[in-house]
């Protein structure tokens, strides 16, 4: 049996995925933040996403009754 080729990217294509999900199902978000990126504009990239993460963990626990 041969195993398949692992295909080979140039660094710049590299992103790192980040991924935030309920066990539930009923919530999923990721982000792709290329690797290559000046660090200021990873930053800004991931601070605007814990943002909207943390917006949708506030309003998550409110039901309606």
């Amino acid at each position: 049996m041969s195993k398949a080729a692992i295909p080979t990217t140039q660094d710049e294509d590299d992103v790192l995925i980040v991924t935030a999900r309920l066990r539930s199902g009923r919530f999923e978000s990721s982000i792709q933040v290329p690797l290559m990126a000046p660090d200021e504009e990873k930053h800004r990239f991931i601070d605007a996403w814990m943002a909207l993460m943390e917006a949708g963990v506030r309003c998550g626990p409110k039901r309606p009754a």
